[in-house]
């Protein structure tokens, strides 16, 4: 997950808590307590919320998925984890390090993607199509299963307590919100390689040097360098010692846009009929033209000087974004960090290429209906269940994107 720790703490964890205790207080004050009986209980359901970890949801019973609106959810971030915890994304990772003495930890990631499922399906993300099968959503087929896998509850107006006792034997469907969590099942992303050679041992080779790069699924192109080094230009995934001013150079082209079906791979009748039955009749057919790359975003983050000091202004995303020419086929772009040597602080980078909209499963994830302020007052999950139309695709337009390994600068000692 990359999205940036700061900016999402607040917006992902605290609405939570809050409306857990929301919730409470309008059935309190619906059943006809007094705004201080019911300004008490919503504290309590905060506080049960906290304590219960990923389970905090139980501290109101019978509540409706749809109750929650889209709170705990990144509402800034490109195709989010369900649930994301700050925390746990590769930009506050890239900039800890532990300072012991001498010797300094730090993490040294190339970038990668995949798909995140049991399907089986791997690279499915060409076209938005046959949700209940490229992704992961799944649920009861009627309503009649829908009531033995989910019983209904008591919505009450006091909070619950969440004992840890009473979570080893919950449900699974239950314990991780798996009606919420469908409308965030996509088709998974690629893992792309550079290589000197198409072979086993090539590939590998290129993933050892960490000459990687992610793409949210379609199959974009690029590259990433460092062209002022005393050696020339080094990759993506490279590591260096330099004191001047680093300049670096991005190149990126789009995917192949789709045409509808398979197409003629010259195979037997029986294979053929294989293929099109495993692939749903919608096969990888690319036509001749691609789609454009709208822009080209470099994000910039200076790893921690000393332990614990504070990640706000360390994370610069975005630290810089070229706008590309329309129509052009690629779209390149140079630049030079101009503060690197003044800074004198270690340094990396990496590239997001960003695609011209095109549809992707889940692409809206909960669907909200905003108000005025941007707040979120319905919901519209897709569910994998009987409740959302299995030829419902809940797509929704998206850019796709692929994000280069970084290059990591560091000052000479």
């Amino acid at each position: 997950m990359e999205q940036k720790y700061v900016r999402n703490l607040q917006i992902i964890i605290f609405p939570l808590v809050g409306d857990a205790g929301q919730l409470i207080k309008e059935r309190c004050l619906a059943n006809g307590s007094s705004e201080e009986i019911c300004s008490s209980r919503a504290e309590l359901a905060k506080q049960s919320y906290i304590e219960g970890g990923q389970y905090g949801h139980w501290s109101v019973s019978g509540a409706d998925p749809s109750d929650w609106l889209d709170s705990g959810q990144c509402k800034d971030c490109f195709v989010p984890a369900f649930n994301m915890r700050p925390s746990a994304s590769v930009q506050y990772a890239l900039a800890l390090r532990k300072f012991e003495g001498d010797k300094v930890n730090s993490f040294d990631f190339g970038f990668i993607a995949s798909s995140d499922n049991h399907r089986a399906r791997p690279g499915t993300g060409y076209k938005a199509i046959d949700r209940l099968v490229t992704t992961e959503a799944n649920g009861p087929s009627s309503e009649f299963f829908y009531k033995n896998t989910y019983p209904e509850e008591i919505k009450s107006d006091m909070p619950w307590e969440v004992i840890p006792s009473e979570i080893n034997t919950a449900s699974e469907l239950t314990m991780f919100e798996a009606e919420r969590q469908s409308s965030f099942f996509t088709t998974g992303g690629l893992a792309a390689v550079h290589v000197s050679q198409r072979s086993r041992e090539g590939i590998w080779e290129g993933f050892k040097k960490k000459e990687t790069y992610a793409t949210s699924g379609p199959r974009i192109l690029l590259w990433f360098d460092l062209i002022n080094s005393k050696d020339g230009r080094i990759p993506m995934g490279s590591k260096i010692e330099l004191s001047e001013n680093p300049t670096f150079e991005v190149k990126a082209v789009g995917s192949f846009k789709q045409k509808p079906g398979c197409p003629d791979l010259g195979l037997s009748k029986a294979d053929n009929e294989k293929v099109m039955k495993l692939c749903k009749n919608e096969c990888f057919n690319p036509s001749e033209e691609r789609r454009e790359i709208s822009r080209l975003e470099i994000i910039k983050i200076t790893p921690q000087n000393y332990n614990d000091e504070p990640v706000e202004d360390l994370i610069k995303d975005v630290w810089k974004v070229h706008e590309c020419k329309a129509n052009s086929g690629e779209c390149r772009f140079r630049f030079t960090d101009l503060e690197y040597s003044k800074n004198g602080r270690d340094s990396l980078y990496y590239v997001r290429a960003i695609e011209e909209p095109s549809l992707r499963i889940n692409g809206g994830n909960l669907r909200c209906d905003y108000d005025e302020n941007g707040n979120c007052k319905k919901v519209n999950i897709c569910y994998g269940g009987f409740q959302t139309n299995r030829d419902d695709n809940c797509t929704m337009l998206s850019e796709e994107r692929a994000w280069s390994s970084p290059i990591y600068v560091n000052q000479i000692n």
